[in-house]
């Protein structure tokens, strides 16, 4: 890996407003990738190769300002802000130019490692209840009266059609252009002091990009038996119902199975990670006990909220966008002391 760094650091304002502006560029080379062999090599079928090459590019932002400083109010805050650009500089060697597909990824030179890649979902027929996927076919090209427009050789000129079906398994893989990297993430924190109180508040976000949800793809696409999402009430149920909830029925093939950007969702999300409050005694109660210089009390709370997209959906999990259904968020604890300096 390689790593160049750029920054300015400034104060305005008698220092009561200061800011931090850094640019990064990490190029890391020989990135292990699986080459796969030919079947007259025998075993193993495939070995990791270093052929690989791939370049972080971006921004970092802090600031820091004091709002209020006065002899019984102090209140400050700070902001962070980073956005970077993950880009596949070098592929490994007999890749097709146009990139491949990686699991739920499309790999190519100048993407990133999780650019999304899969079917299209269509919403469901009206008159059947059938979840509709996007499938692209070929078909020839006709001319004002019906007829097929001929090439100078007298074949058919052809055209890509984009069209639904309810198969899954016919349904076309598609470079959706959204990747599981957010634009821009980053943290609020704020602190105040005031008349003995003091309070802090530390939150996190991050805004841009998509998450597969797949823990809610298994609450709208179970089997008999299992739990389902409250959501399967908008489900489809007789004809004419508009929804994009396929209908339910045992056994039918099409309430789940295929991994679609139906449940593909923004990850952006707000997170509540610390809250502090405490209070100070004054002087001249501490002093009343010998050798007891200070006392405090406080209450802590961690983790008190986290807004995303859906309710229950924690896009903090993976930086590939997945969500692991065996995982579960930071738990959320609230506590209270107190600190006796001698």
């Amino acid at each position: 890996s390689k790593t160049f760094n750029g920054g300015i650091e400034a104060s305005l304002l008698q220092r009561r407003l200061s800011f931090e502006f850094d640019f990064f560029v990490k190029n890391t080379d020989d990135m292990l990738g699986v080459h796969t062999l030919p079947a007259s090599e025998g075993s193993p079928s495939s070995i990791y190769t270093n052929e690989q090459a791939m370049r972080n590019t971006g921004v970092e932002l802090l600031l820091n300002g004091t709002i209020i400083d006065t002899k019984d109010l102090k209140w400050r805050a700070t902001l962070n802000l980073t956005h970077y650009k993950n880009e596949l500089t070098r592929m490994q060697e007999g890749r097709p130019a146009e990139g491949y597909q990686n699991g739920n990824y499309w790999r190519k030179k100048g993407g990133s490692l999780y650019d999304w890649y899969m079917a299209r979902y269509a919403g469901v027929d009206p008159q059947t209840g059938d979840a509709l996927f996007y499938m692209d076919v070929e078909e020839p090209v006709l001319d004002g009266e019906g007829q097929p427009v001929l090439d100078g050789e007298g074949n058919p000129v052809m055209q890509t059609v984009m069209k639904t079906t309810n198969d899954g398994n016919q349904a076309t893989l598609y470079q959706l252009g959204k990747s599981a990297l957010p634009k821009v993430y980053g943290g609020l924190s704020t602190t105040l002091e005031a008349y003995g109180f003091d309070l802090s508040v530390s939150t996190a976000f991050s805004f841009g990009g998509y998450t597969y949800d797949g823990s809610y793809a298994s609450l709208m696409t179970g089997s008999a038996g299992s739990t389902f999402s409250t959501d399967m009430y908008k489900r489809w149920q007789k004809p004419g119902d508009i929804t994009d909830v396929p209908r339910l029925e045992d056994g039918y093939r099409m309430t789940g199975g295929v991994t679609s950007d139906r449940f593909l969702t923004r990850s952006d999300y707000f997170s509540l990670r610390n809250i502090t409050l405490g209070y100070t005694l004054p002087g001249h109660i501490t002093a009343r006990v010998p050798g007891l210089s200070a006392v405090r009390v406080y209450a802590v709370g961690d983790n008190l909220f986290l807004g995303s997209k859906r309710k229950g959906l924690d896009p903090r999990q993976s930086i590939s966008g997945a969500v692991d259904t065996n995982s579960y968020s930071a738990l959320r604890t609230i506590s209270f002391g107190v600190n006796l300096t001698f």
